[in-house]
């Protein structure tokens, strides 16, 4: 309830709404828990111009945003301002996505907490910030992919920061996940119980993965420009554990799995400054192990002979910018990706360097106007034969967007925007034998797309407008 009434006040309203008995003024906020709400959100209903349902084909990794389903995130929090300087942030994010009711007809969509954590800056007035809880956990992300090329976790554990002058900050931390999904990190087994006509569910299988990182970048004021350098690592530990497998005609037996790891190094270059949300960043990043298998991802195959993926190989240089001058402006945004289970295979299907373009120019017509055209193309390279052909596909799917639009103000990042989006999606021979033949979405090699949706972000504390 106090969420619905702080959602309808303004942030000056919504400040005041901290007791029933205390009247708290403008000019004494000290100590006091001052509520803020925001939202990310996005969604959009569509038709593929033959009495279906919308979308594109994607056959990378990371694909163009535009035909993402609907999404939200509320964020709920606290700031409190101490009286030695310490500034405190308290901040809840549960996110839903899944079909609108309205649309599927079930009233049922998917739950999950983003941010559950507290956060201590700046503590008695020193350079240093602490926090623990559970959190996403990112850097800068290339939006017109929805992704993060390099630190982007989510992590449940906690962390410390300190700045090391105006330009200078140096981050830790260290998190742990235990994903119960599959048999690989948890499992529970039912056993005979002389006390238990059912018998009894154990937990035959508990390894929790710890997850560290350390990330520093530097700034550098380049007359009205600013350059930053970043640099980020992590760390990734699995123990060794055993579980239950069904051999089948009634055998059980026990399986070693061995430790795990996995370590990340990337670095970053940015530059901003010459124009209204104007800027470039540039990645380069390499993992290993857990790292390049993911944080929430359960390896179901591609491990090596004792079951283990600390072989695992992934490349990624990236980058992605945005460029405004008046009314025109011009985002763009690329990818390369070289990946390599841990296997041991050198000709496999699963093993592939994937390349991404996409380019949007846009244009802002009177106050609330906007047009833009955003072209795309995908290349997936396997290193071994499709197996649904026994031939060496290359993969390509080619877009072509137009996006007519209304949103607050001009610029590539004002929001709220509601839009139509029409995509023609081509998916040459290669493509095409990446996907079943009797997919109808897929046999005739070009897709249509139309899209009427909104999307927007208020206050989101993780979202951040590029400056």
């Amino acid at each position: 309830m106090m969420f619905l009434v702080l959602s309808l006040l303004s942030p000056a309203q919504a400040a005041d709404v901290v007791d029933d008995d205390v009247a708290v003024t403008e000019a004494d906020r000290t100590g006091v828990p001052r509520p803020f709400v925001g939202s990310y959100g996005r969604v959009q209903a569509s038709t593929d111009l033959q009495g279906g349902r919308g979308g594109g084909a994607q056959v990378t990794r990371w694909g163009p945003r535009l035909h993402k389903g609907p999404y939200l995130e509320l964020d709920v929090g606290w700031d409190v301002d101490l009286e030695d300087g310490t500034e405190v942030t308290i901040l809840v994010t549960p996110g839903v996505s899944g079909d609108v009711f309205h649309y599927d007809g079930t009233f049922a969509d998917d739950l999950a907490l983003r941010n559950l954590y507290a956060e201590f800056r700046h503590i008695g007035g020193s350079p240093f910030s602490a926090w623990a809880g559970s959190r996403m956990y990112r850097g800068d992300d290339i939006y017109l992919l929805d992704m993060w090329p390099m630190d982007n976790l989510n992590t449940y554990g906690g962390g410390a920061m300190v700045d090391l002058g105006e330009q200078t900050r140096v981050a830790a931390h260290v998190g742990v996940n235990r994903l119960t999904r599959g048999d690989w990190q948890v499992q529970e087994a039912l056993v005979a119980d002389p006390g238990s006509i059912d018998g009894e569910t154990v937990l035959v299988l508990d390894r929790q993965r710890t997850i560290g990182t350390l990330k520093a970048e530097h700034r550098i004021a380049l007359g009205k420009l600013t350059l930053r350098l970043k640099a980020y690592g992590e760390v990734h530990v699995l123990p060794s554990g055993e579980r239950l497998v069904d051999e089948g005609i009634g055998a059980v037996i026990p399986q070693d799995l061995p430790a795990d790891q996995g370590f990340l190094a990337g670095a970053q270059v940015s530059l901003w400054g010459w124009g209204e949300q104007s800027f470039a960043h540039l990645w380069v990043r390499h993992a290993t192990g857990l790292a390049a298998v993911g944080e929430l991802t359960v390896p179901q195959s591609g491990f090596d002979r004792s079951l283990r993926v600390k072989s695992s190989r992934s490349t990624v240089v990236a980058t992605t910018g945005n460029s405004e001058h008046g009314r025109f402006g011009v985002q763009w945004a690329g990818t390369v990706l070289a990946y390599a289970d841990a296997d041991g295979q050198r000709v496999d299907f699963d093993d592939r360097v994937e390349v991404v373009g996409v380019l949007r120019p846009n244009l802002w017509i009177g106050k609330h106007g906007a047009l833009s055209v955003e072209l795309s193309q995908q290349v997936a390279r396997p290193n071994g034969l499709n197996p649904r052909t026994n031939s060496f596909d290359v993969a390509g799917i080619t877009q072509i967007s137009v996006l007519p639009a209304l949103q607050v103000a001009p610029g590539a990042y004002s929001r709220p925007r509601v839009q139509l989006v029409y995509s023609y999606t081509r998916l040459d021979a290669g493509a095409r034998a990446w996907f079943n033949p009797a997919d109808v979405r897929y046999a005739e090699g070009t897709r249509h797309y139309v899209g009427l949706g909104a999307e927007w972000w208020i206050d989101s504390r993780r979202v951040v407008v590029p400056e």
